[in-house]
C-alpha cells in the first residue's frame, strides 16, 4: 500500500490553496474618482472600464497628466488610458469567503507539518 509522503501531502494542499485563492477572487468597483483609486497605495493591478464596454487592466498604474500609464499585467508593455474616457474603475482582491478557506488551509498545513514531524521524532 501506497503510504503518502509529507511532500505528496504539502504539494496537495499548496494546490489546494492556490487553486482557493484564485476562485475566490472578486473585482470591487472603486467609488473613487479616478485619480483616488489610483493614488490609493493598495491597488497593485486596477481595472479600468471604457466608455465601449472595454476592460483595460493596468498594473502600478499613475496618474501623469490626463493620463492613467503602467504596464500591461504580466508583461513589461506599457498601457495608458485617457482619465476622462474612464467609465469605471474596479481592483481584483479575495473575497472574505477566500481569505477564510486559504487561512484555514494554511492552518492544516502547518498541523499536517507538525504532525509529521512529531511521528518523525518519534521514529
Amino acid at each position: 500500500m501506497h503510504r503518502p509522503t509529507s511532500r505528496t501531502i504539502s504539494r496537495t494542499l499548496a494546490a489546494f490553496v492556490s487553486v482557493a485563492a484564485t476562485a475566490c477572487t472578486q473585482l470591487t468597483v472603486q467609488t473613487k474618482t479616478v485619480p483616488q483609486a489610483v493614488a490609493d497605495g493598495s491597488n497593485s493591478e486596477l481595472s479600468f472600464t471604457m466608455p465601449d464596454g472595454r476592460v483595460v487592466r493596468i498594473s502600478r498604474p499613475q496618474v501623469v497628466g490626463d493620463s492613467v500609464i503602467g504596464t500591461a499585467p504580466g508583461s513589461a508593455a506599457r498601457v495608458a488610458v485617457s482619465v476622462s474616457d474612464v467609465r469605471m474603475v474596479s481592483k481584483q482582491g479575495i473575497s472574505t469567503t477566500g481569505k477564510i478557506l486559504i487561512g484555514s488551509a494554511l492552518t492544516i498545513v502547518i498541523l499536517i507539518g507538525l504532525l509529521f514531524l512529531a511521528l518523525g521524532a518519534l521514529h
